[in-house]
């Protein structure tokens, strides 16, 4: 027997359209369940405007449950040719932009208002753009939101290659805040690396920035290594950023190294 399964989300959304007597007509009768296919119950009923599906589990008891955040199966193909019927060039569209960024590695539901930036944020890539700044952040946020710190640093990678030989601070910034998060202490200190440089052109606001984040990384090291000249190296980058413009992370820093050369003594 052939199964069709849908996103509730995907159904959801169609319950608003004028045709969607049809797939309300074809529900009953489908099976819906959220985690587990096995645990699936038999649909009674739907409310399209509570957005709920009445079930009957197997004990014969009947429950409302809301329709987003399961999946419901049909073998009639009754629902399949329901929702086909309703499906616009714009859906398949949107479709399209929701597999590419899946294949980019964020896979989870993507909401609507979301998926063209981000679809935007790829198709930049491959054809060699390099986005704004404001675009950028847009982006990174995005990420941050539907993938992880490894999805930032694709991003990041991706941009610091169209950027060539004079990178934004931002994306310097970001990129090497995601090799942090992710544990790469050695490669993000060496993305801080360009403060040693006297032809760079970052901001004040910017080198304050890298300075912090180059202070807290010389004591992530000191911590795994143990090693007294790490302390120094993060003093040093400390005092560089308090420096140009005190703030609130740099006083974070301060603290910390202080604590860790009390715990020496």
């Amino acid at each position: 027997m052939d199964e069709d399964e849908f996103e509730g989300d995907a159904i959801a959304d169609l319950l608003a359209r004028p045709g969607a007597a049809a797939i309300l007509a074809a529900l009953p009768g489908c099976s819906a369940y959220r985690d587990d296919p096995d645990a699936a119950m038999v649909i009674r009923s739907c409310d399209p405007h509570a957005l709920q599906i009445h079930v009957e589990d197997r004990a014969g008891h009947v429950r409302a449950y809301p329709l987003r955040g399961r999946y419901v199966v049909s073998t009639d193909g009754r629902l399949r040719a329901a929702i086909a019927a309703n499906v616009t060039d714009g859906d398949r569209a949107r479709d399209a932009a929701v597999r590419r960024i899946a294949t980019f590695g964020m896979a989870g539901r993507i909401e609507a208002g979301d998926v063209a930036d981000l679809a935007g944020a790829i198709d930049s890539i491959e054809r060699g753009v390099l986005p704004k700044l404001a675009d950028r952040r847009r982006t990174t946020a995005l990420a941050r939101k539907y993938g992880s710190p490894r999805i930032v640093l694709r991003f990041t990678d991706h941009w610091r290659r169209l950027a060539g030989g004079s990178v934004p601070a931002d994306i310097l910034i970001e990129h090497v805040a995601c090799l942090r998060e992710l544990g790469e202490i050695e490669n993000a200190l060496a993305g801080t690396e360009i403060l040693q440089r006297r032809d760079h052109d970052l901001s004040p606001s910017a080198q304050g920035v890298l300075f912090t984040q180059r202070a807290a990384l010389w004591l992530d090291l000191y911590e795994l290594r143990r090693d007294p000249a790490h302390l120094d190296l993060a003093q040093q980058a400390a005092d560089r950023s308090w420096a140009i413009g005190p703030s609130r992370e740099c006083r974070g820093v301060h603290g910390r190294l202080r604590k860790l050369r009390e715990d020496t003594l």
